[in-house]
């Protein structure tokens, strides 16, 4: 995911403005179909849980099976959060030396 920012971010060959800002939508629609990927995968984990909940055989197992996506939930917002977290601080780092290069072409790096 990372190497995609890159590769978008790379305006060697662009010119200021309106390729810088096409850069950064670019970057902000990647972000925002990674953030849907999340939810799409949050989603189909309640509905398996849903799924397994009414195949339940009694109260006990029902307790078990809340607890055990309850914990994984969990884990997994912790680590999604983190994946969108480098996410968007490698594409906020990144903009302000895109628009710089942009602007000043090959003098900066």
């Amino acid at each position: 995911m990372l190497e995609i920012i890159d590769e978008i971010l790379d305006l060697s060959h662009l010119h200021w403005p309106q390729q810088v800002f096409d850069a950064v939508v670019n970057c902000r629609l990647l972000l925002n179909w990674e953030i849907i990927d999340r939810f799409q995968r949050n989603t189909n984990a309640s509905f398996s849980l849903v799924r397994r909940l009414a195949e339940a055989k009694n109260v006990g197992e029902i307790i078990e099976l809340q607890a055990a996506h309850a914990s994984n939930q969990f884990s997994a917002m912790i680590r999604q959060a983190e994946e969108i977290a480098v996410l968007c601080l490698t594409a906020a780092v990144n903009i302000p030396r895109l628009e710089l290069r942009a602007m000043w072409g090959s003098l900066i790096r």
